[in-house]
């Protein structure tokens, strides 16, 4: 008991002499487009709520002309900086991810606004998630891209795509029915090499459209364009469950080197809570013999979360990403369980215990609403994630440097224990990103350089999309 005490003590003390609030440099103003400097002066105080939706709008508008193809979110670059916009599309390597992300925004803004003109957004973006799962022919293989073969230069390929190709995880797959009785879908060029990274996104997109698109509570005149949503919803989880069920439960692929069932990465083993996501979701589509399965890997992974939660403290420190993995898995089982249930209690808890306490006060839109619909009582997250959005409306789509890069001021393993929210900065003065602001530490201002002067790729805006529908359809904003 004194040894740990005393271990206490030193960590105390090594904290107070590394918990000093950093100071940033501000570089030389300039009326270049690449300079930031306004951003240091921007108050996202002074933003006003209807800027919130107003940008929303924007964000949409842009998305849909830039940022995917075929419903496939795909981070959008140009060949020149002189270019107003994007002209081509980079190989994201987490398309699969924040294409269900994607998803799930469009379903959720469906779900608050009930306007038919979006469904046409959730119709797209879930034939983008059919491609991702059935383009290599063989249904319910992961890919992490893909896009269409007969515009390869668009995608940089195969220059771009070297190590892919020579790890043996790319090909081009055969032509596809449309799941929604469309015009054939051209063969794809894929990449796969899946992670429990891309199935998390997935399954919170089929979730988010299997709660949302309900035929009994969607508006009158759109039951049939549900029904037809939930029924390829529910033939992509089928296809993924039956895969993975296949393969023990390790996301595989054939490798094109040697024809055999493979994955070079090691995460790859769906297992606790997102294993108890894949289950939840297919026991909902209505497979009521894996409902035993499901309540015990549930109730299996709440009991050990107890334990992890002693180890979820130091994601702070090495394994940021992690928060926003367990975030997505809490929304899916929330979704899906929903407030009244024993299940949705249990989810609401482990989000508080492993998650929140660990992030509040990170000003992130996105941790701060998953919380808030997880605990609608909860008054700070509420405003924590409305602040975060008036900052977040700020940020320029176009990706120029932070007003700060090369100037990152890192917690070490003490300081990101014991006062780690010194470090935070808001949104609008991190380092830009194409797929979500979310996925980087919030101190993360970029690389030691120059101010990227060309400017040549744009954000997808679903960072701030999906926290912002979050927050409609929960009656947080």
């Amino acid at each position: 008991m004194i040894r740990h005490a005393f271990c206490l003590l030193i960590l105390f003390l090594a904290g107070c002499q590394t918990c000093q609030t950093p100071t940033y440099t501000r570089q030389p103003d300039s009326s270049e487009p690449w300079n930031t400097n306004y951003l240091i002066d921007a108050q996202p105080s002074a933003v006003p709520l209807t800027r919130l939706y107003e940008h929303a709008v924007e964000l949409n508008d842009h998305y849909w002309a830039y940022s995917q193809v075929n419903g496939v979110l795909l981070p959008a670059w140009r060949t020149d900086t002189a270019l107003e916009h994007p002209d081509r599309w980079l190989g994201g390597g987490d398309s699969g991810l924040y294409t269900g992300q994607a998803l799930a925004t469009f379903a959720l803004q469906y779900g608050a606004t009930k306007n038919a003109a979006v469904l046409q957004s959730v119709t797209e973006s879930l034939r983008g998630l059919y491609i991702l799962t059935h383009s290599t022919g063989e249904p319910g293989v992961i890919q992490r891209n893909a896009f269409p073969a007969h515009r390869p230069t668009e995608f940089g390929f195969p220059a771009e795509w070297q190590s892919r190709i020579a790890r043996g995880y790319v090909g081009t797959g055969p032509e596809l029915a449309d799941p929604f009785g469309g015009p054939p879908i051209p063969p794809s060029t894929y990449y796969t090499r899946g992670t429990k990274d891309q199935l998390t996104g997935l399954i919170l997109g089929l979730a988010t459209v299997w709660r949302v698109m309900d035929p009994a509570t969607v508006d009158g005149g759109h039951q049939q364009q549900a029904v037809q949503l939930r029924a390829v919803a529910k033939q992509i989880a089928d296809a993924i469950y039956a895969h993975l069920v296949a393969h023990n439960w390790r996301i595989r692929a054939r490798n094109s080197n040697t024809g055999e069932w493979d994955n070079d990465t090691g995460a790859d083993y769906v297992d606790q809570l997102l294993r108890a996501c894949v289950l939840g979701l297919v026991v909902h589509m209505g497979n009521t013999g894996l409902q035993q399965e499901y309540d015990e890997v549930f109730d299996e992974f709440i009991d050990l979360s107890n334990t992890l939660a002693y180890a979820d403290r130091f994601a702070n420190f090495s394994q940021y990403y992690a928060h926003n993995l367990r975030a997505s898995r809490t929304l899916t089982l929330w979704l899906l369980e929903g407030a009244g249930s024993v299940k949705g209690q249990a989810i609401a808890g482990y989000y508080e215990r492993n998650v929140w306490r660990f992030t509040r006060g990170h000003r992130s839109a996105w941790f701060a609403y998953v919380r808030a619909a997880t605990a609608p009582t909860d008054t700070i997250a509420t405003l924590e994630g409305l602040y975060s959005l008036r900052s977040l409306t700020l940020k320029p789509i176009r990706m120029w440097s932070s007003p700060y890069h090369g100037q990152e001021q890192k917690p070490n393993i003490v300081s990101s224990l014991i006062c780690v929210n010194r470090y935070i900065l808001d949104p609008h003065l991190r380092k830009p990103e194409d797929f979500s602001t979310w996925q980087k530490e919030p101190w993360d201002v970029g690389p030691e350089r120059d101010w990227d002067r060309e400017g040549l790729g744009d954000s997808s805006g679903i960072d701030y999309m999906l926290a912002y529908w979050l927050g409609r359809y929960y009656g947080i904003l």
